[in-house]
């Protein structure tokens, strides 16, 4: 216990140190002192106080032209140390992640941009950037000029994308929707379908990045009510779905003993 103690209060002190050269008031030089010595005894010890003061300082080092080859020095000692030795693997991602710290690894590839047809750039336009309360009117004109037979899967899919817009704006989905079913009577029968599966399969995988999209879903099911899109019945069945532990229908969705987000 009391060894623990020492070690706490060495990274604190190494990290105050290392916060004090960033601001420049410790010269670097007593930094590199530091590493190395901990780099001569490399370690349990050292080896957490080396990465901590690398952590909070290695970076600012590195890129500072004066310090940048000393500092690049100091790293490629560790991760030799790192290799020579027998290190379990906290240790072993600790030394990592201070490497990553000081020199972030570079981007090879940048994630390829999916590949859409004029026409449905321009649906995204009109859902993700033009739609707001007064364009509602407008929006709704210029998806009736669309090619409804072609394009109306790729409009329920941009519908379904409801957290990409304010929580607060949701509402105007529904609007939509209910300004539309007058000339595409299908559009909110799909729609409502695909919500209805899509939170029952966000309660299956019950996955705490998903819980926002669900939440996002839940409120269009309300306001599609709102605007009587759907009826009662549909909010009642979809309130018991999300507060039951699974029925007939949807099948078993057991939660962890931790989980609260459905109650």
């Amino acid at each position: 216990v009391k060894a623990d103690a020492v070690l706490s209060n060495r990274i604190k002190n190494i990290r105050f140190v290392g916060e004090m050269v960033k601001f420049r008031l410790v010269r670097p030089g007593m930094v590199f002192n530091c590493l190395q010595r901990c780099l001569d005894d490399f370690t349990l010890h050292n080896i957490e106080v080396a990465c901590s003061l690398l952590e909070v300082a290695g970076r600012f080092l590195y890129r500072t032209k004066q310090t940048s080859q000393r500092t690049q020095s100091i790293l490629d000692t560790m991760m030799r140390l790192k290799a020579a030795k027998n290190l379990d693997s906290r240790i072993d991602m600790m030394i990592q992640n201070a490497h990553y710290c000081c020199k972030p690894p570079t981007q090879t590839a940048r994630s390829k941009r999916k590949e859409r047809s004029v026409e449905q750039e321009y649906i995204r336009h009109l859902f993700f950037q033009r739609l707001n309360k007064s364009t509602l009117d407008d929006v709704v004109r210029q998806l009736r000029k669309m090619d409804w037979s072609q394009h109306q899967p790729y409009i329920v899919k941009c519908i379904l994308k409801v957290n990409k817009c304010k929580y607060n704006q949701v509402y105007l989905l529904a609007s939509l929707v209910a300004a539309m079913t007058r000339f595409h009577p299908s559009l909110p029968i799909h729609v409502v379908d695909d919500i209805l599966a899509e939170l029952r399969y966000l309660l299956h995988v019950c996955e705490f990045t998903k819980q926002q999209r669900m939440l996002s879903l839940v409120k269009l099911v309300g306001e599609l009510y709102n605007d009587l899109v759907i009826d009662s019945a549909i909010v009642f069945d979809t309130l018991y779905t999300l507060l039951s532990p699974g029925t007939e229908r949807t099948g078993p969705m057991p939660d962890a003993p931790a989980d609260l987000f459905r109650p």
